[in-house]
C-alpha cells in the first residue's frame, strides 16, 4: 500500500470518462436472494453497542464498524464524519475495521470521496468499482462494492457508515442494507445521547465555575462589607471618645479659666463699686478700672479663640479658600520655613460643610507637620476637579509609616478620615520614613446640570498636587 492514502487526483480519469451512472448499482439489490435474518447475530450487536454507549461512549462507533464488518461480511467497514479544516469539508475516517483499519482518521475532500453523494441524496447508496468516478480512493485492494448509508445527528445527515466488498465474487443484498440502516439507527441515537450528556456536563461544569467564581466573589463582598462595618464601628467609638475628650477639655477651660477670671471680675468690680460709693480716692478708682479694662480684654480673647476652636466663622464669612490662607499663615508663625499656600480659583463656591472638614483637616495635618516636623517646608494646595473637591498638605519632613500609625489607634488620623468619610470623601496618607509626607483628602464635589456653562469649566481628572 503507498504511504499516502488518498493521493491528490483528479475526480475523473482523463482516458476514461466515467459518469455516477456507470458506477451506481443500488437498483440490482431488489434482484438479487437475500439470506435470512440473523436475529442473534443483530441482537448481539445492538447489545455491544448499549454496553459501550453505557462504558465507554467514546468508542461506540468504533464497535459499529467491528459489527457492521461481521454481520454484512464485508472485507472492511467504517464510519465517515464530515468536518471542517482551513474552510474545506473533509470526510474523516472516524471508527474503521477490517483491511484499512490502519487508515484511521484519514481525510478525504468531500468532492472526492462517495459519502459525499450519500450525504447530498441523504439515501443508501451501492457503487461498484466507484474508484473509476472517484480515483482518490484506494486501488490495492479496490473497492469492488461500496454499500453506504447516512448517519444522522439532530435530523440531519452528518457522516456515512459504510461498508466494502474488496474481492469480486462477493455482493451485498437487501438484509446488508437493512442490518447496516438499523446499526446506524441505533449508533446514532446513542450518540446524540452520549453528545448531549457530554454537552450538558460541560454546561454544568461551566454553571458550576460561574457559580463558584459569584459565590468567591460574595464571599469577598461580604468579608470586606464586614470589614467597613468593623472599620466603622471602630472610628464612631473612637470619634465618640475624641468628642467625649474635646467636650471635658472645653469643660475645663470654661471652668478653670474663665469661669475664674469671671470670678475675678467679680470682686473687682466690687472693689470698685465700694471706692465709687466711698468717695475713695479716683486715682484708686481709675487703676481699678484699667485693670478691668485689661482683664476684660484678656477674657474677651479667650472666649474669641475657644469659638474659633469651636468653629472657625473665617469659612462662614470669607470661604474656604480665605480661611486655608489664614490657617496657613497661622501656621507660618511657629514654623522655620515660611509655608506656601496654592489656591484653587475655584469655579463655583463650596457648601459649608465641605469646606469646614476640609478646613479641618488641614488644621490637623499641619498641625501634626509643626509636632512631627517643625523643621520642614510645607505646601498647601487646594484643588477642584469636576467631581472632586481637593486640599493636599505636603512636607519635606523626616516621615512616617501609615500603617504603623494606625495600628496606635491616633485620633488625629482617625478624626481626619472620617471627616472625609462623613461627606463621601476619603483621606489618603503618603509617606514613608525620610521621604516626607503627604496628606490628600478628596470630597465628590460633582458638577450640577443647572450649573451655567461658563462656571463648569474644565478641569483635570486628579485633583492631587503636582510636586
Amino acid at each position: 500500500m503507498p504511504p499516502e492514502l488518498f493521493p491528490q487526483s483528479r475526480l475523473i480519469a482523463r482516458d476514461a470518462p466515467v459518469t455516477f451512472d456507470a458506477i451506481d448499482i443500488y437498483g440490482a439489490l431488489s434482484s438479487r436472494p437475500a439470506r435470512p435474518r440473523d436475529y442473534e447475530g443483530e441482537t448481539t450487536a445492538l447489545s455491544v453497542l448499549a454496553a459501550e454507549l453505557i462504558e465507554n461512549p467514546r468508542n461506540m462507533l468504533q464497535k459499529l464498524a467491528e459489527s457492521a464488518l461481521v454481520l454484512c461480511r464485508a472485507d472492511t467497514a467504517g464510519i465517515s464524519l464530515l468536518e471542517t479544516h482551513g474552510g474545506v469539508e473533509v470526510f474523516r475516517w472516524e471508527a474503521l475495521a477490517g483491511v484499512f483499519a490502519s487508515a484511521l482518521n484519514r481525510k478525504m475532500p468531500r468532492a472526492a470521496s462517495p459519502c459525499g453523494v450519500c450525504l447530498d441524496q441523504d439515501a443508501a447508496q451501492l457503487m461498484y468499482l466507484s474508484d473509476r468516478l472517484f480515483p482518490a480512493l484506494p486501488k490495492d485492494p479496490r473497492f469492488v462494492e461500496a454499500l453506504l448509508v447516512p448517519f444522522h445527528f439532530q435530523g440531519r445527515p452528518i457522516g456515512t457508515v459504510w461498508a466494502v466488498m474488496h474481492q469480486f465474487d462477493r455482493q451485498f443484498d437487501r438484509e446488508d442494507e437493512r442490518m447496516l440502516r438499523t446499526l446506524a439507527s441505533f449508533a446514532s441515537a446513542g450518540w446524540q445521547l452520549w453528545k448531549a450528556g457530554e454537552d450538558l456536563e460541560r454546561r454544568v461544569l461551566e454553571r458550576t465555575a460561574e457559580l463558584s467564581q459569584a459565590n468567591a466573589a460574595l464571599q469577598k463582598e461580604l468579608k470586606e462589607r464586614q470589614r467597613i462595618e468593623g472599620e466603622r464601628k471602630r472610628l464612631l467609638r473612637r470619634v465618640t471618645l475624641a468628642q467625649e475628650e474635646e467636650r471635658r477639655r472645653i469643660a475645663r477651660e470654661l471652668h478653670d479659666n474663665l469661669a475664674q477670671r469671671l470670678a475675678v471680675l467679680q470682686i473687682d468690680l466690687e472693689l470698685v463699686s465700694r471706692n465709687t460709693a466711698g468717695a475713695g480716692d479716683p486715682s484708686r478708682v481709675g487703676s481699678h478700672l484699667a485693670l478691668l479694662r485689661d482683664q476684660v480684654t484678656k477674657f474677651a480673647n479667650e472666649v474669641r479663640d475657644l469659638s474659633h476652636r469651636l468653629h472657625p466663622s473665617i469659612v462662614d464669612d470669607l470661604g474656604l479658600e480665605a480661611a486655608l490662607q489664614d490657617v496657613v499663615g497661622e501656621y507660618g508663625h511657629s514654623s522655620d520655613k515660611a509655608p506656601r499656600f496654592i489656591g484653587g480659583n475655584l469655579s463655583r463656591p463650596v457648601p459649608l460643610p465641605m469646606a469646614g472638614a476640609l478646613y479641618r483637616i488641614t488644621q490637623e495635618a499641619l498641625s501634626n507637620a509643626a509636632k512631627h516636623a517643625p523643621g520642614a517646608a510645607v505646601t498647601v494646595t487646594l484643588s477642584e476637579t469636576p467631581k472632586e473637591l481637593c486640599v493636599t498638605i505636603r512636607d519635606d519632613g523626616p516621615g512616617f509609616d501609615p500603617e504603623a500609625a494606625r495600628l496606635k489607634e491616633g485620633l488625629g488620623l482617625v478624626s481626619m478620615q472620617e471627616r472625609a468619610q462623613l461627606l463621601g470623601g476619603q483621606v489618603s496618607f503618603r509617606s514613608t520614613p525620610g521621604s516626607g509626607t503627604e496628606v490628600h483628602a478628596a470630597i465628590s464635589w460633582p458638577v450640577h446640570e443647572e450649573m451655567p456653562p461658563a462656571l463648569a469649566r474644565p478641569a483635570a481628572d486628579s485633583c492631587h498636587a503636582s510636586p
